[in-house]
């Protein structure tokens, strides 16, 4: 069950990667942030609750949780990340929000989960935060890629991404929400939210067909099928292992530039690779119970 989880994760790190590509064309066409990632979170939750299957049992979210789940992980955690990419640099961008997201993941860990424990799950953390940091030297870029807006929002869209792991792991363990509740609720109110502020601050473009096939791809695979198959797999993986296996989106973007842009790959950039997916590895192949309370391997 943890290969397929582990297979799952990835296949997901795949399509969302695909995602930053296809965001590219998108904002060529004029559209807003919010606006975007409003209909993509809308469509992808109304097609996952007509194909979703409702599962066994499984607690219901209440008012209150749908809510906070469609502020904290959808608004902050996605729709801020739509506004960062349009301001800044992918590479730049990409950076904030990975390293941000894993520091914050480790930090909840720490202090709810009991799953991040043992001195070799940081050692990996801070191998895996070298090759970032590698990744993307040498540190120079035009004005845009300093946009305090924009490293600003990359910053709320981490603590939103980080808790969207976190919480997720939580509703689905310990208080056993089911799939289908946990993934539809909260992406349809939080798309809403997205879809009518981008609609009331941002301007309104005439659609054109290249958008519609963005839009598709983005609600369609990997907005549904990808949130089914990430939440799918929080139910076997550790949100540690979850934030981690993340980070193979900075390798599939990396290869999907060269394919699409003509993107050239650095040296540092290849010892980046190589430390990153360390890192990953490192932490992917340690054994879960190390360290943890017998409550908290219980709960996971």
């Amino acid at each position: 069950m943890k290969a397929k989880a582990m297979i799952a994760a990835v296949v997901t790190t795949v399509l969302w990667s695909g995602s930053y590509i296809v965001n590219r064309y998108a904002f060529a066409e004029g559209v807003g942030p919010f606006t975007l990632s409003g209909l993509r979170y809308t469509i992808a939750a109304i097609l996952l609750g007509m194909c979703m299957p409702k599962g066994k049992g499984g607690a219901a979210l209440s008012f209150w949780q749908i809510l906070m789940l469609a502020v904290v992980c959808y608004l902050l955690g996605q729709g801020f990340q739509y506004l960062g990419q349009s301001l800044l640099t992918p590479t730049l961008a990409s950076m904030i929000l990975n390293v941000g997201m894993i520091a914050l993941i480790v930090c909840m860990n720490c202090w709810k989960l009991k799953e991040a424990r043992g001195g070799k799950t940081y050692a990996f953390i801070l191998l895996l935060a070298a090759g970032v940091v590698c990744f993307y030297q040498p540190w120079k870029g035009n004005a845009q890629q300093y946009s305090l807006l924009g490293i600003a929002a990359m910053l709320v869209a981490a603590v939103g991404s980080g808790l969207n792991i976190t919480f997720n792991r939580y509703f689905l363990n310990v208080r056993r929400i089911g799939h289908k509740e946990l993934v539809v609720k909260p992406m349809l109110a939080g798309g809403l939210i997205m879809l009518l502020y981008g609609l009331v601050s941002e301007p309104v473009q005439r659609p054109s067909w290249r958008l519609c096939l963005c839009v598709a791809y983005l609600a369609g695979i990997s907005g549904a099928l990808g949130f089914f198959l990430w939440t799918w797999s929080q139910k076997t993986l550790s949100s540690v292992q979850n934030g981690c296996v993340n980070h193979f989106m900075l390798i599939e973007i990396a290869l999907l530039d060269v394919l699409f842009f003509g993107r050239v790959i650095t040296p540092w950039q290849w010892v980046g690779i190589v430390l990153t997916l360390s890192g990953i590895m490192g932490v992917l192949m340690m054994r879960q119970g190390n360290g943890q309370t017998p409550k908290a391997r219980k709960t996971a």
